[in-house]
């Protein structure tokens, strides 16, 4: 069975934010293959679900926007303590917008509960204010 992760993606303010910043987080291997990883001081304890198919959804103020599939992951000592690298696929999917609190590390998220990647024809969603958006799904305008 395939899971999710949620993750607050702090200090961003768009999706095109986060990929800007992400830019920093590439690293290459000793294959020079250029890979991008995400850090994280907890290890997940449900890996075998997460790598069957799962994506790290990414939380930007206070919605879910983008998600990018789990590719692997990597223990490792920073400053002497465990952390887990998390490899991630690119480029970023925007996927349609999903109201979700702020948390600290990262969350569960079931596939049935994911919000569907945004298509073309969506497009003109990104404009609206996502509080305009959040009501007329609620309202089950769109």
């Amino acid at each position: 069975m395939t899971i999710h992760l949620l993750k607050v993606a702090v200090g961003a303010e768009t999706v095109e934010d986060l990929i800007e910043r992400q830019k920093a987080w590439h690293v290459t291997n000793g294959a020079g293959e250029t890979i991008f990883r995400v850090r994280t001081r907890q290890t997940p304890r449900r890996q075998d679900e997460l790598l069957a198919g799962g994506s790290l959804y990414w939380i930007i103020k206070g919605f879910v926007r983008a998600r990018q599939r789990i590719l692997a992951f990597e223990p490792t000592v920073i400053d002497g303590r465990d952390h887990m690298l998390i490899h991630l696929e690119e480029p970023i999917t925007k996927t349609q917008l999903h109201p979700r609190g702020p948390h600290q590390g990262w969350r569960y998220l079931k596939p049935e509960a994911s919000p569907a990647d945004l298509e073309e024809s969506d497009a003109v969603y990104e404009s609206m204010p996502p509080k305009l958006l959040n009501s007329l799904k609620e309202l089950a305008l769109l």
